[in-house]
């Protein structure tokens, strides 16, 4: 599990985390539960990337998946969301993400490759190409599809 609140990354770590050995659903809290997603048969590693996860932190950490949370500063994640015309986190949201418990890694070291290969090892116990961090390194990856999803409930 890939755990931040929005505009933390966790669509950029949903496309480092699926490649051909491993598959990485951003936001499928959207459409299932937990009880759905973990029936799921998959022939390769499979996570999830949430910015939801703050808001049911008991459930996320009775879960038994390895989980990476996202820390990001606030107020550039409330500038990123003013931008999107999406109500603003508040420090609430901030102390529950921060209460999940699992490997805790700042935004910033999600472009670093010794640090996000270090993440990487814990979450799928496997070697991060630094060809593919770079290469996403230089990609701005965003899901647009919730992203206007959410600014028509708003």
């Amino acid at each position: 599990m890939v755990l931040g609140l929005p505009r933390s990354g966790t669509a950029w770590l949903a496309n480092l985390f699926t490649t051909s050995r491993s598959y990485c659903k951003h936001e499928a809290l959207w459409n299932s539960s937990f009880e759905e997603l973990d029936q799921q048969k998959h022939t390769v590693s499979f996570g999830i990337a949430e910015t939801s996860g703050f808001s049911i932190v008991e459930t996320v950490n009775a879960h038994s998946a390895r989980k990476l949370i996202i820390r990001r500063d606030l107020a550039e994640i409330n500038e990123s969301l003013g931008r999107l015309k999406i109500p603003k986190m508040t420090h609430d949201h901030m102390d529950k993400l921060l209460s999940i418990s699992g490997y805790h890694m700042d935004f910033c070291d999600i472009f670093d490759y010794e640090r996000m290969a270090k993440a990487y090892d814990y979450l799928l116990q496997d070697r991060l190409e630094c060809y593919r961090h770079e290469f996403l390194c230089d990609m701005n990856v965003q899901n647009q599809k919730l992203i206007k999803q959410i600014q028509r409930i708003f």
